[in-house]
């Protein structure tokens, strides 16, 4: 895979040898289209695992939302988010990879609650954590659709405003 913001600054690089200003234009607007696009693709499948579309990725990814181990809904029926069990084995030393889950899993849950609706703006800012976070937004239900939509469409605006920046830079100051 190639990380989305290795391109958009690739594609800055390139913006100084396209000639045409209509090229230019659409070469943005097709950058544009494809981030929000993949942004909320990621975010309806962070839906999909919420609603069981995806077991087996869910199952994979320990996530866990009211359902038991064997797949049953709690008894009171809450739809409260369940923190995974970390085994200990019969040493007494837990799960170190549990743990790692667990603490993360944490951090974006109080960038999502911090966040609130703009969380589609501030993930668009949020290097190396977008996937994760894109997919644990859609999974807790705490943001509607169209406001994800909406904060990821204004985030947009910026960061890529930023990546063909750096890109056209980059080139323009080139010293090899």
């Amino acid at each position: 895979p190639i990380s989305e913001d290795a391109l958009c600054i690739f594609a800055g690089s390139q913006l100084a040898g396209v000639s045409s200003n209509w090229l230019k234009v659409k070469l943005v607007l097709s950058l544009y289209c494809g981030v929000v696009l993949s942004d909320m693709l990621t975010f309806v499948i962070g839906k999909g695992l919420n609603r069981n579309v995806f077991t087996p990725l869910r199952n994979r990814m320990k996530l866990i939302n009211g359902v038991t181990s064997d797949g049953n809904t709690d008894d009171d029926g809450s739809d409260v988010e369940k923190e995974e069990e970390c085994r200990v084995d019969e040493d007494g030393r837990v799960d170190k990879k549990c743990l790692s889950r667990q603490s993360k899993r944490k951090m974006i849950e109080r960038k999502i609650e911090n966040s609130g609706d703009y969380i589609g703006a501030v993930i668009r800012f949020s290097v190396g954590m977008r996937s994760p976070l894109m997919l644990i937004t859609g999974f807790s239900n705490k943001v509607s659709s169209l406001k994800y939509a909406l904060g990821t469409a204004v985030g947009a605006v910026g960061s890529l405003a930023i990546q063909l920046s750096v890109g056209y830079s980059v080139r323009q100051n080139q010293k090899a």
